[in-house]
Protein backbone atom coordinates (compact mmCIF):
# COMPACT_ATOMS: atom_id res chain seq x y z
CA UNK A 1 0.00 0.00 0.00
CA UNK A 2 2.71 2.48 1.21
CA UNK A 3 4.46 1.20 -2.31
CA UNK A 4 1.37 2.30 -4.36
CA UNK A 5 0.94 5.76 -2.86
CA UNK A 6 5.23 6.35 -3.48
CA UNK A 7 4.36 5.60 -7.45
CA UNK A 8 1.07 7.80 -6.97
CA UNK A 9 2.83 10.70 -5.59
CA UNK A 10 6.12 10.17 -8.13
CA UNK A 11 3.42 9.90 -11.05
CA UNK A 12 1.64 13.56 -9.58
CA UNK A 13 5.19 14.88 -10.24
CA UNK A 14 6.04 13.85 -13.02
CA UNK A 15 2.32 15.07 -14.57
CA UNK A 16 3.21 18.26 -13.14
CA UNK A 17 6.64 18.58 -14.75
CA UNK A 18 5.55 17.69 -17.90
CA UNK A 19 2.51 20.25 -17.94
CA UNK A 20 4.87 22.74 -16.96
CA UNK A 21 7.73 21.69 -19.85
CA UNK A 22 4.80 21.62 -21.99
CA UNK A 23 3.69 25.41 -21.07
CA UNK A 24 5.88 26.69 -23.42
CA UNK A 25 7.27 25.69 -26.75
CA UNK A 26 11.22 23.99 -27.06
CA UNK A 27 14.49 24.87 -28.91
CA UNK A 28 14.62 24.04 -32.65
CA UNK A 29 17.16 24.55 -35.32
CA UNK A 30 18.66 23.00 -38.57
CA UNK A 31 21.46 25.83 -39.19
CA UNK A 32 24.27 24.01 -40.60
CA UNK A 33 27.80 24.85 -41.27
CA UNK A 34 29.36 25.87 -43.66
CA UNK A 35 26.38 27.98 -45.38
CA UNK A 36 24.81 28.58 -42.47
CA UNK A 37 21.39 28.31 -44.35
CA UNK A 38 18.26 26.79 -41.90
CA UNK A 39 16.02 28.74 -38.64
CA UNK A 40 16.49 28.69 -34.97
CA UNK A 41 13.80 28.86 -33.40
CA UNK A 42 13.22 29.41 -29.35
CA UNK A 43 10.26 28.69 -27.83
CA UNK A 44 8.82 27.60 -31.21
CA UNK A 45 5.82 26.72 -30.46
CA UNK A 46 4.68 29.83 -28.69
CA UNK A 47 3.85 33.10 -30.14
CA UNK A 48 0.40 32.31 -31.34
CA UNK A 49 -1.62 33.56 -28.11
CA UNK A 50 -1.33 36.75 -25.62
CA UNK A 51 -0.39 33.53 -22.63
CA UNK A 52 2.49 31.64 -24.39
CA UNK A 53 5.43 34.37 -25.12
CA UNK A 54 7.00 35.67 -27.64
CA UNK A 55 8.79 33.15 -30.61
CA UNK A 56 11.94 33.97 -31.81
CA UNK A 57 12.81 33.04 -35.36
CA UNK A 58 17.05 33.78 -35.71
CA UNK A 59 18.62 32.69 -39.06
CA UNK A 60 22.14 31.21 -39.36
CA UNK A 61 23.79 34.70 -39.72
CA UNK A 62 21.68 36.08 -36.55
CA UNK A 63 18.87 38.10 -38.42
CA UNK A 64 15.66 37.93 -36.55
CA UNK A 65 11.95 37.99 -36.74
CA UNK A 66 9.58 38.01 -33.29
CA UNK A 67 6.08 36.84 -33.42
CA UNK A 68 3.59 37.74 -30.78
CA UNK A 69 -0.02 36.76 -30.54
CA UNK A 70 0.09 35.45 -34.26
CA UNK A 71 1.75 38.55 -35.67
CA UNK A 72 4.87 39.82 -36.89
CA UNK A 73 6.31 42.14 -34.38
CA UNK A 74 9.08 43.26 -37.62
CA UNK A 75 8.45 44.34 -40.88
CA UNK A 76 7.44 42.30 -43.18
CA UNK A 77 8.45 38.30 -43.45
CA UNK A 78 7.92 35.50 -41.37
CA UNK A 79 11.18 33.27 -41.97
CA UNK A 80 10.88 29.44 -43.61
CA UNK A 81 12.67 26.79 -42.33
CA UNK A 82 15.52 27.64 -45.44
CA UNK A 83 16.22 30.88 -44.63
CA UNK A 84 19.87 31.59 -46.14
CA UNK A 85 22.28 32.81 -43.41
CA UNK A 86 21.52 37.12 -43.90
CA UNK A 87 18.05 36.03 -45.51
CA UNK A 88 16.59 40.05 -45.16
CA UNK A 89 13.15 40.83 -44.01
CA UNK A 90 12.61 43.90 -46.36
CA UNK A 91 14.29 45.83 -48.68
CA UNK A 92 13.29 49.34 -47.08
CA UNK A 93 16.90 49.52 -45.31
CA UNK A 94 15.38 50.02 -41.65
CA UNK A 95 15.99 46.22 -40.51
CA UNK A 96 19.40 44.48 -39.20
CA UNK A 97 22.44 45.24 -37.16
CA UNK A 98 25.84 46.63 -37.76
CA UNK A 99 29.31 46.63 -36.55
CA UNK A 100 31.61 49.81 -37.38
CA UNK A 101 35.54 49.26 -37.44
CA UNK A 102 37.63 52.49 -37.88
CA UNK A 103 35.41 53.86 -40.83
CA UNK A 104 33.93 50.36 -42.42
CA UNK A 105 30.90 49.08 -41.53
CA UNK A 106 29.86 45.55 -41.67
CA UNK A 107 25.94 45.16 -41.61
CA UNK A 108 23.90 41.72 -41.89
CA UNK A 109 20.22 43.63 -43.61
CA UNK A 110 19.79 46.69 -45.51
CA UNK A 111 20.52 49.26 -43.09
CA UNK A 112 24.10 50.54 -43.50
CA UNK A 113 25.23 54.20 -42.36
CA UNK A 114 25.72 56.43 -46.07
CA UNK A 115 29.14 57.70 -44.32
CA UNK A 116 30.78 54.39 -43.84
CA UNK A 117 32.52 52.03 -46.62
CA UNK A 118 29.74 49.61 -46.14
CA UNK A 119 30.10 45.54 -46.61
CA UNK A 120 27.15 42.99 -46.10
CA UNK A 121 28.30 40.09 -43.59
CA UNK A 122 28.95 36.85 -45.09
CA UNK A 123 29.16 33.40 -44.47
CA UNK A 124 32.82 33.67 -44.03
CA UNK A 125 32.46 35.97 -41.29
CA UNK A 126 30.49 33.19 -38.96
CA UNK A 127 33.11 31.43 -36.39
CA UNK A 128 29.71 29.36 -34.94
CA UNK A 129 26.06 29.26 -34.55
CA UNK A 130 25.86 27.48 -31.31
CA UNK A 131 22.30 26.45 -29.18
CA UNK A 132 21.61 25.75 -26.16
CA UNK A 133 19.43 24.86 -23.34
CA UNK A 134 20.12 25.01 -19.41
CA UNK A 135 16.92 24.19 -17.56
CA UNK A 136 13.76 26.38 -19.46
CA UNK A 137 16.25 28.76 -20.44
CA UNK A 138 16.96 28.61 -24.44
CA UNK A 139 19.40 30.57 -26.07
CA UNK A 140 21.70 30.98 -29.22
CA UNK A 141 24.91 32.44 -29.73
CA UNK A 142 26.15 33.50 -32.99
CA UNK A 143 30.03 34.04 -33.06
CA UNK A 144 31.39 36.46 -35.73
CA UNK A 145 35.28 37.33 -36.66
CA UNK A 146 35.86 40.40 -38.85
CA UNK A 147 39.77 41.01 -40.05
CA UNK A 148 40.59 44.57 -40.62
CA UNK A 149 44.34 45.69 -41.59
CA UNK A 150 45.70 42.37 -40.31
CA UNK A 151 43.66 42.55 -36.89
CA UNK A 152 41.03 39.94 -36.05
CA UNK A 153 38.25 41.53 -34.00
CA UNK A 154 35.70 38.98 -32.26
CA UNK A 155 31.72 39.59 -32.24
CA UNK A 156 29.85 37.24 -30.21
CA UNK A 157 25.27 38.14 -30.69
CA UNK A 158 23.14 35.74 -28.06
CA UNK A 159 19.61 35.73 -27.85
CA UNK A 160 17.85 34.12 -25.22
CA UNK A 161 14.56 33.19 -23.98
CA UNK A 162 12.78 32.66 -20.56
CA UNK A 163 9.80 31.83 -19.94
CA UNK A 164 9.47 33.30 -16.81
CA UNK A 165 9.75 36.63 -18.82
CA UNK A 166 7.98 35.30 -21.76
CA UNK A 167 7.08 38.38 -23.03
CA UNK A 168 10.79 39.39 -23.60
CA UNK A 169 13.48 38.69 -25.95
CA UNK A 170 17.20 39.10 -23.75
CA UNK A 171 19.84 40.37 -26.68
CA UNK A 172 23.64 39.97 -25.32
CA UNK A 173 26.18 41.63 -27.57
CA UNK A 174 29.79 40.65 -26.52
CA UNK A 175 33.20 42.79 -28.66
CA UNK A 176 36.60 41.52 -27.74
CA UNK A 177 39.23 44.25 -29.56
CA UNK A 178 42.77 43.11 -30.61
CA UNK A 179 45.68 45.57 -28.93
CA UNK A 180 45.72 48.75 -31.10
CA UNK A 181 42.45 48.61 -32.54
CA UNK A 182 40.26 51.32 -34.23
CA UNK A 183 37.07 52.26 -32.51
CA UNK A 184 34.27 49.59 -32.80
CA UNK A 185 30.76 50.35 -32.82
CA UNK A 186 27.42 48.28 -32.88
CA UNK A 187 23.86 49.11 -33.70
CA UNK A 188 20.81 47.60 -34.09
CA UNK A 189 17.62 48.74 -35.63
CA UNK A 190 14.32 47.39 -36.37
CA UNK A 191 11.37 48.39 -38.61
CA UNK A 192 8.51 47.88 -35.80
CA UNK A 193 5.28 46.20 -36.68
CA UNK A 194 3.12 46.56 -33.74
CA UNK A 195 0.43 43.97 -33.43
CA UNK A 196 0.03 43.76 -37.36
CA UNK A 197 -0.50 47.69 -37.48
CA UNK A 198 2.74 49.24 -39.03
CA UNK A 199 2.21 53.09 -37.48
CA UNK A 200 2.32 54.10 -33.52
CA UNK A 201 3.55 56.65 -30.78
CA UNK A 202 7.40 56.03 -29.46
CA UNK A 203 8.46 57.49 -25.81
CA UNK A 204 11.29 56.99 -23.95
CA UNK A 205 10.87 56.13 -19.52
CA UNK A 206 13.70 55.54 -16.84
CA UNK A 207 16.91 57.04 -16.92
CA UNK A 208 19.88 56.17 -18.55
CA UNK A 209 22.34 57.86 -16.02
CA UNK A 210 23.87 57.20 -12.41
CA UNK A 211 24.10 53.54 -10.61
CA UNK A 212 21.10 52.15 -11.88
CA UNK A 213 20.04 53.12 -15.07
CA UNK A 214 16.51 51.80 -16.28
CA UNK A 215 15.86 53.05 -19.57
CA UNK A 216 13.38 52.04 -21.79
CA UNK A 217 12.48 53.62 -25.06
CA UNK A 218 10.21 52.39 -28.10
CA UNK A 219 6.96 52.00 -30.01
CA UNK A 220 3.26 51.55 -29.05
CA UNK A 221 -0.12 51.74 -30.11
CA UNK A 222 -3.61 50.64 -28.81
CA UNK A 223 -2.68 47.20 -30.05
CA UNK A 224 1.28 46.33 -30.05
CA UNK A 225 4.08 47.68 -27.53
CA UNK A 226 7.62 47.16 -28.26
CA UNK A 227 10.57 48.56 -26.38
CA UNK A 228 14.39 47.92 -25.89
CA UNK A 229 15.17 47.76 -22.51
CA UNK A 230 18.71 48.12 -21.26
CA UNK A 231 19.47 45.49 -18.81
CA UNK A 232 23.52 45.36 -17.96
CA UNK A 233 26.97 46.04 -19.19
CA UNK A 234 27.93 48.72 -21.42
CA UNK A 235 25.46 51.95 -21.70
CA UNK A 236 23.83 52.37 -24.93
CA UNK A 237 25.94 55.15 -26.96
CA UNK A 238 21.82 56.06 -27.79
CA UNK A 239 19.08 55.56 -29.19
CA UNK A 240 15.97 56.22 -31.69
CA UNK A 241 12.38 55.82 -31.87
CA UNK A 242 10.59 57.68 -34.37
CA UNK A 243 9.98 57.44 -38.66
CA UNK A 244 10.96 54.73 -40.33
CA UNK A 245 11.42 56.81 -43.35
CA UNK A 246 13.71 58.91 -41.42
CA UNK A 247 15.81 56.63 -39.70
CA UNK A 248 18.26 56.25 -42.72
CA UNK A 249 18.63 60.07 -43.09
CA UNK A 250 19.77 60.54 -39.60
CA UNK A 251 22.80 62.81 -39.66
CA UNK A 252 24.14 60.83 -36.39
CA UNK A 253 23.41 57.45 -37.92
CA UNK A 254 25.59 57.93 -40.68
CA UNK A 255 27.96 60.32 -39.93
CA UNK A 256 28.75 58.46 -36.28
CA UNK A 257 27.10 55.21 -35.98
CA UNK A 258 25.11 56.26 -32.97
CA UNK A 259 22.10 57.10 -32.46
CA UNK A 260 21.21 60.94 -31.14
CA UNK A 261 18.33 59.65 -28.96
CA UNK A 262 15.30 60.51 -31.04
CA UNK A 263 11.87 60.75 -29.51
CA UNK A 264 9.68 61.78 -32.12
CA UNK A 265 6.60 61.38 -29.86
CA UNK A 266 4.32 61.53 -33.59
CA UNK A 267 1.95 58.82 -34.85
CA UNK A 268 4.16 57.33 -37.80
CA UNK A 269 5.38 54.38 -39.12
CA UNK A 270 8.38 53.55 -36.37
CA UNK A 271 11.42 52.65 -36.19
CA UNK A 272 13.42 51.48 -32.85
CA UNK A 273 17.36 50.96 -32.57
CA UNK A 274 20.11 51.51 -30.35
CA UNK A 275 23.94 51.29 -30.22
CA UNK A 276 26.85 50.90 -28.33
CA UNK A 277 30.32 52.32 -28.43
CA UNK A 278 32.55 49.83 -27.47
CA UNK A 279 35.91 52.01 -28.20
CA UNK A 280 39.30 51.18 -29.32
CA UNK A 281 41.16 49.76 -25.92
CA UNK A 282 42.07 46.04 -26.52
CA UNK A 283 39.86 43.99 -24.40
CA UNK A 284 36.12 42.25 -24.54
CA UNK A 285 33.25 44.08 -23.60
CA UNK A 286 29.09 43.15 -23.23
CA UNK A 287 26.13 44.81 -23.47
CA UNK A 288 23.05 43.61 -22.24
CA UNK A 289 19.26 44.47 -23.25
CA UNK A 290 15.92 43.18 -24.10
CA UNK A 291 13.25 43.81 -26.66
CA UNK A 292 9.83 43.80 -24.59
CA UNK A 293 6.11 43.39 -25.81
CA UNK A 294 3.89 43.54 -23.02
CA UNK A 295 3.07 46.59 -20.08
CA UNK A 296 -0.27 47.19 -18.31
CA UNK A 297 0.97 50.81 -17.61
CA UNK A 298 -1.02 53.47 -19.41
CA UNK A 299 0.68 54.84 -22.22
CA UNK A 300 0.09 58.41 -20.40
CA UNK A 301 1.53 60.29 -17.70
CA UNK A 302 -0.56 60.67 -14.20
CA UNK A 303 -3.04 63.91 -14.17
CA UNK A 304 -3.29 65.94 -11.11
CA UNK A 305 -5.61 69.12 -10.33
CA UNK A 306 -2.27 70.98 -9.45
CA UNK A 307 1.34 69.78 -9.84
CA UNK A 308 2.89 72.48 -7.54
CA UNK A 309 3.00 71.29 -4.09
CA UNK A 310 3.86 73.78 -0.70
CA UNK A 311 5.35 72.59 2.02
CA UNK A 312 3.38 72.90 5.53
CA UNK A 313 5.25 71.40 8.45
CA UNK A 314 2.57 71.89 10.92
CA UNK A 315 0.58 69.13 8.75
CA UNK A 316 3.80 67.20 7.95
CA UNK A 317 5.07 68.00 4.86
CA UNK A 318 4.03 68.40 1.39
CA UNK A 319 1.57 65.46 0.02
CA UNK A 320 2.64 65.26 -3.20
CA UNK A 321 0.06 62.29 -3.98
CA UNK A 322 -2.79 64.78 -3.49
CA UNK A 323 -5.22 66.20 -6.18
CA UNK A 324 -4.67 63.21 -8.27
CA UNK A 325 -6.85 63.09 -11.25
CA UNK A 326 -5.60 59.85 -13.61
CA UNK A 327 -6.79 56.41 -13.94
CA UNK A 328 -6.74 53.47 -11.86
CA UNK A 329 -7.05 49.88 -13.00
CA UNK A 330 -5.63 46.49 -12.56
CA UNK A 331 -1.67 45.07 -13.26
CA UNK A 332 -0.65 49.05 -12.26
CA UNK A 333 0.10 51.05 -9.33
CA UNK A 334 1.05 55.06 -9.30
CA UNK A 335 5.03 55.00 -8.59
CA UNK A 336 6.50 58.09 -6.73
CA UNK A 337 10.26 58.79 -7.14
CA UNK A 338 12.49 61.63 -5.94
CA UNK A 339 14.64 63.41 -8.22
CA UNK A 340 17.36 60.77 -8.66
CA UNK A 341 14.76 58.63 -9.50
CA UNK A 342 14.54 56.44 -6.81
CA UNK A 343 11.14 54.57 -5.53
CA UNK A 344 9.73 56.78 -2.30
CA UNK A 345 5.90 55.05 -2.26
CA UNK A 346 2.81 53.42 -4.33
CA UNK A 347 -0.30 54.03 -4.56
CA UNK A 348 -3.49 52.71 -6.00
CA UNK A 349 -7.18 53.31 -6.52
CA UNK A 350 -8.34 56.83 -8.05
CA UNK A 351 -8.12 58.66 -4.51
CA UNK A 352 -4.30 58.37 -3.05
CA UNK A 353 -3.42 58.13 0.74
CA UNK A 354 -1.18 61.20 1.53
CA UNK A 355 2.19 60.64 0.94
CA UNK A 356 4.53 63.45 2.94
CA UNK A 357 7.82 64.80 1.73
CA UNK A 358 10.02 66.86 3.92
CA UNK A 359 12.17 68.41 1.69
CA UNK A 360 11.87 70.95 -1.52
CA UNK A 361 12.27 69.65 -4.62
CA UNK A 362 11.66 67.99 -7.94
CA UNK A 363 9.49 64.66 -7.46
CA UNK A 364 7.76 62.33 -10.52
CA UNK A 365 4.67 59.50 -10.79
CA UNK A 366 4.18 57.42 -13.54
CA UNK A 367 1.86 54.47 -13.73
CA UNK A 368 4.12 51.01 -12.90
CA UNK A 369 3.65 47.63 -14.27
CA UNK A 370 5.64 45.55 -11.71
CA UNK A 371 5.43 42.70 -13.67
CA UNK A 372 6.65 43.80 -16.95
CA UNK A 373 8.77 46.65 -14.70
CA UNK A 374 7.99 48.93 -16.89
CA UNK A 375 6.29 52.97 -16.52
CA UNK A 376 4.35 55.42 -18.14
CA UNK A 377 5.76 58.72 -18.93
CA UNK A 378 6.56 60.69 -15.89
CA UNK A 379 4.56 63.29 -14.22
CA UNK A 380 6.71 66.40 -12.58
CA UNK A 381 5.54 67.10 -9.56
CA UNK A 382 7.52 70.72 -8.06
CA UNK A 383 7.59 71.12 -4.69
CA UNK A 384 8.65 74.18 -2.87
CA UNK A 385 8.73 76.19 0.43
CA UNK A 386 10.95 75.83 3.27
CA UNK A 387 12.40 72.57 4.27
CA UNK A 388 10.79 71.14 7.41
CA UNK A 389 13.19 71.97 10.48
CA UNK A 390 11.61 69.08 12.29
CA UNK A 391 12.31 67.99 16.18
CA UNK A 392 11.23 64.58 14.49
CA UNK A 393 11.79 62.62 11.57
CA UNK A 394 10.34 59.72 10.52
CA UNK A 395 11.45 57.24 7.86
CA UNK A 396 9.57 54.01 6.71
CA UNK A 397 9.58 51.66 3.65
CA UNK A 398 12.11 53.86 2.09
CA UNK A 399 10.41 56.92 1.88
CA UNK A 400 11.33 60.19 2.13
CA UNK A 401 11.39 61.42 6.00
CA UNK A 402 8.26 62.75 7.49
CA UNK A 403 8.21 65.83 9.49
CA UNK A 404 7.21 66.05 12.69
CA UNK A 405 7.60 69.64 14.88
CA UNK A 406 6.91 70.57 18.07
CA UNK A 407 2.80 71.19 18.66
CA UNK A 408 1.66 69.04 16.05
CA UNK A 409 0.14 65.19 16.45
CA UNK A 410 1.15 62.46 13.96
CA UNK A 411 0.55 58.81 13.93
CA UNK A 412 3.30 55.89 14.34
CA UNK A 413 1.33 52.91 13.20
CA UNK A 414 3.95 49.75 13.63
CA UNK A 415 2.93 46.53 11.90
Amino acid sequence: MKQFKFIKALGVILLSLLGYICSYGQLTSNVTAPNYSGLTVLNSTGGTTLTNGVKLQVTGGGNIQIIANNKAQIYQNIYSNSATAFAQQTNNGTNGFMISIGNNVYHSGNSRPTGYAATQLSTTNILSHTTNTVGVLQSVTIAYKITQNSKDYLFNITYKYDPGNKDRIFMDVEATLPANAEVVKYLIVLDAMLGGVDRGYTMKTGTDTGPNPDIKMGTYNDTGYEFFEYKSGRMWSGYYAGSRLQVGSNNSFNNTMTYDNTISNTYTDTAIGISYNFGSTAGTYTGSSAIMFQCAAPRVAPTYSSTSKTINCTAGGADIASGFTGTAGAGYVVRYLDANYNPIGDRTGTTHAPLNVGAAGTYYAAYYDAANECMSPLTTITVTGTSCSSDVQITADNTNPTCAVKGTNFTIKYK
